[in-house]
């Protein structure tokens, strides 16, 4: 007899090549005498599947109906959930999605923001000064940053407060003089 999944797979597999010619006389069979039973199983699966076009249909054309019962749905419960947001808000799923929300509204660009957001975490020391890097809900001079070119939205570096600002104000330095080198060179003479 087989013991493993594999010998098992493989015992199946030979049974079913063997006695092929039986197992679809039995299965005909079965279905012959079952036939009122399997007709109502494709009714079902029939109303089933119409069931689903009709619903989508209906939601399609009454889009401003759900809109309007959404609305008071969320005005009778809007305590609720504002409460329930909060409270979502403080696990580390909900401080996470949180951040990364706030990065994409930055135009920091990433194609996996999950192993962005470990390293942010992870980064416990400023990558240009050394510092010690701590989080809070306001900004000091030690708080953790994640520095990134702003024309590009490339990320670069986990930062305190401090060293972000200066970056920052060097990059914004930098495109200026591009931007006038832009303008001397392609002035037209007169």
């Amino acid at each position: 007899m087989p013991q493993t999944k594999e010998e098992k797979k493989q015992y199946q597999k030979e049974y079913r090549e063997k006695n092929k010619e039986i197992l679809s006389q039995k299965q005909k069979e079965h279905r012959k005498n079952n036939i009122e039973l399997y007709r109502q199983k494709d009714k079902e699966d029939y109303q089933k599947r119409k069931n689903t076009l009709n619903h989508k249909e209906y939601q399609e054309n009454n889009k401003d109906k759900k809109r309007e019962r959404d609305k008071l749905y969320y005005q009778k419960n809007k305590d609720k959930k504002n409460q329930q947001r909060k409270e979502w808000s403080q696990t580390e799923q909900g401080k996470k999605l949180c951040k990364i929300t706030d990065w994409k509204s930055q135009g920091i660009k990433s194609s996996n923001f999950d192993l962005v957001y470990e390293r942010y975490i992870n980064t416990n020391y400023c990558e240009v000064c050394n510092i010690e890097l701590t989080h809070g809900r306001y900004n000091t001079k030690t708080t953790r940053c994640l520095d990134h070119q702003h024309a590009s939205g490339e990320i670069r570096n986990i930062l305190c407060h401090h060293c972000n600002t200066q970056r920052k104000s060097i990059d914004l330095k930098h495109m200026y003089v591009l931007q006038e080198l832009h303008r001397y060179f392609n002035r037209t003479e007169i």
